[in-house]
């Protein structure tokens, strides 16, 4: 990985650890929208999967068990400084001890009977690979000077995005 890379997966990582609230949707003829969600990370969990705790009755927890098997990811993070997207895998994970793991008092909120609440299902997205930009004062001052100078403004941050591979 170059080092480009390198720091724009740290940094997403980083923020979406600090601002979980991503936009997650099955693709799909008839599925419904994105909707807030919150991602469930751990560090203990390397494998590039993000989980999600969901209703089994609506939404995207509903849609996967239905059979929706790809999502589209879209987070921002709360300082408007790390920006991602991505398209992937989504399952229902039957992992009682995943759950455990990635509980929070924030997930206990939604579900009445706790972790083995009979609407709670635990979902997983894995991303073929995420879209990842970096927005800084710097970056958006040389686009300007790029665009006065009439050269193509989003070419001036070329170092502030990256492709990162799953």
């Amino acid at each position: 990985m170059t080092d480009k890379i390198e720091d724009l997966t740290h940094d997403f990582w980083t923020a979406l650890d600090k601002s979980r609230t991503v936009m997650l949707g099955a693709l799909g003829q008839g599925r419904a929208a994105a909707r807030p969600m919150t991602a469930q990370t751990d560090e203990d969990i390397k494998d590039g999967s993000i989980y999600f705790f969901a209703s089994r009755g609506e939404g995207i927890g509903g849609e996967v068990l239905a059979g929706a098997d790809q999502a589209h990811f879209s987070f921002q993070s709360k300082g408007y400084d790390i920006f991602a997207s991505a398209i992937g895998s989504i399952a229902a994970v039957n992992d009682p001890a995943l759950v455990d793991k990635l509980w929070s008092a924030f997930a206990s909120i939604y579900y009445e009977q706790g972790k083995r609440d009979p609407d709670l299902v635990l979902l997983r997205f894995t991303p073929g690979e995420f879209e990842v930009w970096r927005s800084t004062t710097t970056g958006f001052l040389k686009s300007i000077a790029y665009k006065l100078a009439g050269k193509d403004a989003g070419s001036a941050a070329n170092d502030d995005r990256a492709t990162i591979p799953a």
